[in-house]
This record gives structure tokens, C-alpha cells and sequence, in this order.
């Protein structure tokens, strides 16, 4: 693979492993629950049964008078100390609560009161002595029921339970579905689901009153913000300290504020002791406020005799839950970025609303809203080539963006940088020997099996850099620059430190960080470390999220590569008293240009740096230490793309479905995708396996269930399934490389673009195994009991 590297190649695009693992693999990793502080104190809540209920009267008495308890704190003394939860600025105020209810609650497994003991123990059991009276309300459960004038209303504050409504028309959609020689229309819902991985979220805080200073150490994804606005009478200053994280998936974005005020506060009340809270699973599961994608459709696709798509339609209903006490509405949005996915249409009408309901309210997950679009567009054409006679694969093919036509600019404004879907198509499919699939499927269909094989294709936007074009209108009209940062410092032994500004979570940063330093100055691997920064005032960071990181890391890497590059070819200048411009790095050393003439290890440049900068003119930045942070030179406007990379991907899924048990099984999954330059090739293929199983549970076993009265029904592994190894085939991936021409080194986003396409594929798969018995699944979880239901269904017809 030819990598357009501004240096000498021989670690990046290498399949290198890990160099992060060996901490993780023996335990020696600091997570937040290894954390320890003398005489720390360990919090436990209340949480209602109820999913809508006034609070009529708290009694802490017995629960205060429980050796071991330091503290009780009700939601509705929480109230008097703090601020409301942030809403997006996109959407007016009154949308959300406090960190703990106050005078009502409004799901099941909201905290109302907190304990806070000398052990987690004492405080579970003081929380089970406190009294609460409640007034029951009837629970509003159904988004569409929610919508509807005459509902009860979760915020009595509100007209209604429509948080928002949005209509985004490109070109003449109306016009073109008139002139269409084919409308194909379905209505699909999404199951609300949600990330899980292994550490749930935790938070520890000391609220130094003489200090006037507040310390929190969370497993925060996203670090370097601040919470005192949260308080009524804030400390002087606070920092977020974000330890190293058991992964997060979204899951540890907005759900941990409300954590946060509430130990801060216990710490405040307990003297500026230590206060930690660490969520259980089952706390997860029911209340972490991580739930996604709780979706319902209404799509509408309109043809050409010849199989070309010319507009699309789409309706959004989104059930967010019981608050938007962060950002995760903004799901609605990102769709807008790729919203006619690879395809070429010109006429679009995205009509998106978001309601409030009584369940758990709706967080950000792995893909962040993309999956559900990405499964409607791919489905719809699926039932435009059965209308029309045609192949799955040959639909797409006929409707694709061009590799001649990039950088390609969408009706949204987004401009996609580069592919070739056509041949990355072409790849999957020869791979997958789509043609002798298709014969296989036959000879079982004619044995009269059920046998489903699917062909999607999918667009993972990447490297996110700015809330800029369609994401202004979720911040009110504002934009955002998103910034990464990086420092490099070298020793005089010519050993290499790099610090990254965020929490590390598992996405093998430090590896491909550790590749590109080495690769740059020609040094070994083992010369570079890669560590989380410890500062107390760290560099800007938004962190992962987004598929960024390999994207826009790389370019805070190779800034300040350049930056200190730069100061060792000064410094050796004036040592060598040669020009500047006639030096190089090469081979850990500064040499002239060609390889001629003396060299200077690094290290010994270095040293002089440190000990001697006698040496050196007053004008030479002596210091072997620099910290860059890149920010992208674009303009944060209305048109632009918040993204600078577009991958893209082609599932291949064959799938056989039980005619007596309504299970299916996956039998074949071929994958071809373009992520641009691959860093790492075989952590690329580790993203996209992790990818495809979530995508698979998502679509075959995940599900939070909530019956009429809003109580949740999946709070236990027993109830929300998972997929494990057994269920999870070991995929067949291709590599096809377009390099961006927008990123350093030609990278692409790749964190997300499995997922994005998986329940695509699925569903689609499983479709197709049931079009003989002419029933069709209208829900994108493809739970055994739901296509069983469908088999009966067609029995009987």
C-alpha cells in the first residue's frame, strides 16, 4: 500500500501491535475505581419505582441514624444548591431536571436522594431506609402518543411533549415524487438500545472548601470542561481529571454531569472529604441515561423505469426520554452530513421531531443516529429492485456517486472528499462470490429454508473538527472549533515522551501515535512513549468521538513533530554552523540534506538544549519540549461539513432464518470498506469486527423493553441480551484504500462505519429470507419471537 507520508515509512500502515496492552492485560492500569483516598466516603442512591410521579415528602431520619453514614442528601436539597441540567442551546430551556429529582420524577430509576458512608455497603442499605411519598401520574410511554395534543405532559412547564421539529428541504422533493415512475414507502422503528461496556461510569470528588477549589477524578470521555456553573454558590476554580477508561462508546459523554454535582456536593456537606460513586450494572442498564436510537420512520423513496433514485423522503419521530440533559438530540442531526448516503439524489426532505417520554432519557452511542438512517435508505432500495426486477447490487451500482465526481458536494452542503464505491462494491462482492451465493440461496430456498443474502452499502462520516453547517442549528445558530492537541519531548538520550491531552479508552491511540513519532524522526518504536497528560491546565482536547481521532490526532501529532523538528534543526544549526534549510531528520539524527557531511544524534541536541544552552543564541528556543494544537483553517459557516473524512463500506450478509424458532443465524459476512490510509491495518480490522457485533445486537438481540406504565423491563443481562462470541461470526474484511485529500497522512474516520452498516445489513438479510413467505419485518430488531410471529403470521394467511 503506497502511504502519502511527508517521511520515511516503516512503522505506519504496519500491522505493529499494541503497545498500550501490556498495562491493560496485567492489571496495572489506574481506573477510576482503583483510585483510594484516606477517610473517602462512597455514595449510593435512591432511585424511584416509579416512571411519573410527584414527590410529595422525603424522611432521611432512619437512614441518617445508620452507623457509618456521614451524609443524606435529597433531591430537593440538591435543588437548592444547583443550577438545572444544560439543554442544547438549539432547543428553548425547561427540557430537563436537576441531577437528582426534586418535586417529580420522570422515570423509572431517577435518583431522589443520595447516601453518602463509609463504605458502599452502610450506604446501599441507608438507602433503603429512606421514606418517600409519591403521588403516581399516568406514564407517557408512546412517542406517537406523546405527540399528540390531548397527552399528559412529562414538563408541565411545556405546551406539549414535542421537544423540537425540524424541516430540511433540498431541491423539489415534492415535484420529483410526483414525476417518479416508482414510490416505494415503508414505515420502520428502531429499537432503543445502547452502549455497555466494560467499566461503567464513575466519578470521585473533594470539594476543598478552604482551598475553595473542587477536584474531580471521572472516567470522563470528553475532559477538560467545568461544572462549576452547576452551582449556586461555585467554587474558585475546579478541574476534571479523566482517568483511563474500560471503554465507553458514547456512554460516557453527558451521562456523567449529573454524578458529578451530586459527589461534589456530598463532599462539600462532608467536610471536603473524598466522596466516590461507582455505577453497578444494573444502575446502568436502567438509568444511565445512554439509551439510543429509540426511532420510528416514515420513508417514502421515488424511481426511475430505469432504477435511478431521484428523491427521498424521510420522517424522524425520536423518543429522547425523559430530558435532553445533554447533547444526545443532536443524533437527529448528524444524519444531515450523509444524508442520501453514497448516493447521488438531489431532492431530499428530512422532517425530523423529538418528543419526551417517561423512560430513561437518550444518550450518545457508537454511530451517534447514523445506523437507523443508513438501515432505512439501504432498505428502501432494496424493495425498489424487487419493484423493479433488479439486483440488489446493481440498484446501488446504478445510483453511485462517481470516483471522477469527488470531492463531491451533497445537496446538505457536505462535501465528501474521496472514494470509489463502485469498486469497492465490485470488491465485496467478488470476495464473497456473490454470484455463487445467490446459486446456494436458491438450491436451500428450493429445499424450503429460509435464506436471506443482502448487499448494503454505507458512509461513515470522520474526524469530526467543528459544530459547523447543519450542526450550527442544534447550538442555536452558534458554531465550534474542536480541537486536538499534542506534546512531544525529548530527552538526552534521545528517547521520546508524547502526551495526549484525553483519557485513553482502548482505541490503540498510543500505538499508532507511537508509529507516526517513531516513523518521523527515524527512531525505534521502543524510543517513544505515549502517555495521558497529567497538567493541571492541559491543551485543548475534545477527546474521541466521532471517528476522529486517527484523523484529527494525527494532525496535532505531526504539528508538533514540526514544531520541535524545527527547534533541534536550529539548535544543530547553529552547533554545525550550517544553514538551517540545508539540514534534515533522518535515522534519529540531524544530518545535512543527501546524507553527506557530520551528523547529530537527536539526543545529543537535546542534551544541549538541557545542560547546555550556554551554547546557544538568545534567539534559539532552547527547550526539547513543545505542545501543539491543531485546529482545522476552515470556515465555521453554514454551509460547510462538521467532518473532514468520508469512509465508506460494503456489508455482504448471508443469513439463514429457523422456520420453527424465528432465529437467525449468520452464515457469511463479507466486508469491503475505504477508511483512506490505515495506520494500523490490524487495529482497523479490530474497530470494524467490535463494530459488526454491536451492529448485530442491535438488530438480533438488544432491545430496552418498557411496558404501558413505563416500567423498564430489560435491567438485567437475563432481559437485555447480547451477543456473545458464539452469535458474533468472525467477519471477512477487505481493504480498498482512496486516500483524503483533507487529513494528514490520508486518513479516514473508521470507529464507527461497522456499526453504521451492520443492522443494515442484518435487516435486510433477514427480509430477504422471508419475501418467499410474503411477510415482511417492519421492526429493525429481528428478535426470534418477533419473525416467528411473522412465519405464523404468513401461515395462516
Amino acid at each position: 500500500m503506497s502511504i502519502p507520508v511527508p517521511f520515511k515509512s516503516k512503522y505506519v500502515g504496519q500491522s505493529v501491535k499494541r503497545v498500550e496492552d501490556p498495562v491493560l492485560l496485567t492489571g496495572r492500569a489506574r481506573h477510576i475505581d482503583d483510585l483510594e483516598f484516606p477517610g473517602m466516603l462512597h455514595v449510593a442512591f435512591l432511585r424511584s419505582p416509579h416512571a411519573h410521579a410527584k414527590i410529595i415528602s422525603f424522611d432521611v431520619s432512619a437512614a441518617s441514624a445508620l452507623p457509618g453514614v456521614e451524609c443524606v442528601l435529597t433531591g430537593a436539597e440538591l435543588k437548592e444548591e444547583t443550577r438545572p441540567l444544560n439543554t442544547m442551546p438549539g432547543i428553548a430551556s425547561g427540557w430537563s431536571g436537576y441531577a437528582m429529582a426534586a418535586d417529580k420524577v420522570r422515570y423509572a430509576g431517577e435518583a431522589v436522594a443520595a447516601v453518602a458512608a463509609t463504605s458502599r455497603y452502610i450506604a446501599e442499605d441507608a438507602a433503603e431506609l429512606i421514606q418517600v411519598e409519591y403521588e403516581i401520574l399516568d406514564a407517557v410511554v408512546d412517542p406517537e402518543q406523546a405527540a399528540l395534543p390531548e397527552s399528559a405532559l412529562v414538563y408541565e412547564n411545556q405546551e406539549s411533549n414535542v421537544l423540537f421539529e425540524r424541516n430540511y428541504t433540498y431541491g423539489e422533493p415534492d415535484r420529483a415524487m410526483k414525476e417518479a415512475d416508482l414510490v416505494v414507502r415503508e414505515n420502520y422503528r428502531f429499537p432503543r438500545v445502547s452502549g455497555n461496556p466494560l467499566e461503567t461510569v464513575g466519578v470521585i470528588a473533594r470539594w476543598d472548601s478552604v482551598a475553595d477549589e473542587l477536584t474531580c477524578w471521572t472516567n470522563t470521555q470528553s475532559p477538560g470542561g467545568s461544572i462549576r456553573g452547576s452551582f449556586v454558590n461555585p467554587p474558585g476554580r475546579d478541574q476534571i481529571t479523566a482517568q483511563p477508561h474500560g471503554g465507553s462508546f458514547g456512554t460516557k459523554m453527558g451521562a456523567l454531569l449529573k454524578y458529578e454535582i451530586t459527589a461534589a456536593l456530598l463532599s462539600r456537606l462532608c467536610d471536603g472529604r473524598h466522596v466516590k460513586y461507582i455505577e453497578d450494572r444494573m444502575e446502568h442498564l436502567l438509568a444511565s441515561s445512554t439509551h439510543a436510537w429509540d426511532r420510528r420512520y416514515e420513508a417514502e423513496f421515488g424511481f426511475t423505469s430505469d432504477g435511478r433514485c431521484t428523491v427521498m423522503k424521510v420522517r424522524l419521530l425520536n423518543d429522547v426520554g425523559s430530558s435532553c440533559e445533554n447533547s444526545a438530540p443532536s443524533m437527529c442531526w448528524k444524519p444531515l452530513v450523509m444524508l442520501t448516503g453514497p448516493y447521488k439524489v438531489q431532492h431530499f426532505e428530512y422532517d425530523m421531531a423529538a418528543v419526551v417520554t417517561n423512560k430513561t432519557p437518550e444518550g450518545a452511542y457508537r454511530g451517534y443516529g447514523v445506523p437507523p438512517h443508513t438501515l432505512v435508505i439501504e432498505r428502501l432500495m432494496d424493495k425498489a429492485a424487487v419493484a423493479l426486477g433488479m439486483d440488489a447490487a446493481e440498484i446501488r451500482q446504478h445510483n453511485f456517486i462517481q470516483p471522477d465526481e469527488f470531492p463531491y458536494k451533497t445537496p446538505t452542503g457536505t462535501e465528501y472528499d474521496s472514494g470509489d464505491y463502485p469498486a469497492v462494491l465490485q470488491l465485496a462482492l467478488e470476495k464473497a462470490n456473490y454470484e455463487g451465493l445467490k446459486a446456494e440461496q436458491q438450491r436451500r430456498r428450493d429445499e424450503g429454508r429460509l435464506v436471506g443474502l443482502s448487499v448494503v452499502f454505507g458512509i461513515e462520516p470522520g474526524g469530526v473538527w467543528a459544530m459547523t453547517g447543519p450542526f450550527r442549528d442544534w447550538l442555536g445558530g452558534m458554531g465550534a472549533i474542536n480541537p486536538e492537541s499534542a506534546a512531544i519531548s525529548i530527552s538526552a538520550e534521545g528517547t521520546f515522551d508524547v502526551e495526549l491531552f484525553y483519557a485513553l479508552e482502548g482505541q490503540g491511540q498510543p500505538t499508532f501515535a507511537t508509529q507516526i513519532i517513531a516513523d518521523y524522526f527515524g527512531v525505534t518504536m521502543e524510543s517513544v512513549r505515549v502517555s495521558q497528560s497529567d497538567a493541571r491546565n492541559p491543551a485543548p482536547s475534545m477527546g474521541p468521538a466521532g471517528s476522529r481521532q486517527a484523523v484529527v490526532l494525527t494532525f496535532a501529532l505531526i504539528g508538533a513533530a514540526d514544531k520541535l523538528a524545527a527547534r533541534l534543526i536550529r539548535v544543530a544549526s547553529n552547533l554545525l554552523q550550517t544553514p538551517a534549510d540545508q539540514l534534515e531528520i533522518a535515522d534519529g539524527s540531524v544530518q545535512l540534506k543527501g546524507g553527506q557531511g557530520p551528523t547529530l544524534p537527536l539526543g545529543q541536541i537535546a542534551a544541549t538544549m538541557t545542560f547546555r544552552p550556554d551554547l546557544l543564541p538568545d534567539e534559539i528556543e532552547g527547550n526539547p519540549q513543545v505542545t501543539y494544537t491543531w485546529r482545522a483553517n476552515r470556515p465555521v459557516d453554514t454551509e460547510g461539513s462538521p467532518y473532514l473524512s468520508y469512509a465508506n463500506a460494503c456489508h455482504v450478509a448471508l443469513v439463514e432464518v429457523d422456520r420453527a424458532t424465528g432465529q437467525t443465524s449468520i452464515e457469511r459476512y463479507v466486508i469491503a470498506d475505504d477508511c483512506g490510509t490505515r495506520l494500523n491495518p490490524a487495529m482497523v480490522e479490530g474497530q470494524v469486527q467490535g463494530g459488526v457485533a454491536q451492529g448485530i445486537g442491535a438488530t438480533l438481540f438488544e432491545e430496552y423493553v418498557y411496558d404501558e406504565y413505563g416500567q423498564p423491563q430489560s435491567v438485567t443481562f437475563a432481559d437485555y441480551l447480547m451477543p456473545s462470541i458464539y452469535e458474533v461470526p468472525m467477519t471477512e474484511k477487505h481493504a480498498f484504500v482512496t486516500p483524503s485529500p483533507l487529513t494528514a497522512l490520508g486518513v479516514k474516520g473508521t470507529g464507527e462505519g461497522a456499526i453504521h452498516v451492520t443492522p443494515a445489513a442484518i435487516f435486510c438479510a433477514v427480509n430477504d429470507a422471508l419475501a418467499p413467505l410474503g411477510v415482511e419485518l417492519e421492526h429493525a430488531n429481528a428478535k426470534p419471537e418477533r419473525v416467528w410471529q411473522l412465519i405464523q403470521q404468513a401461515a395462516n394467511i
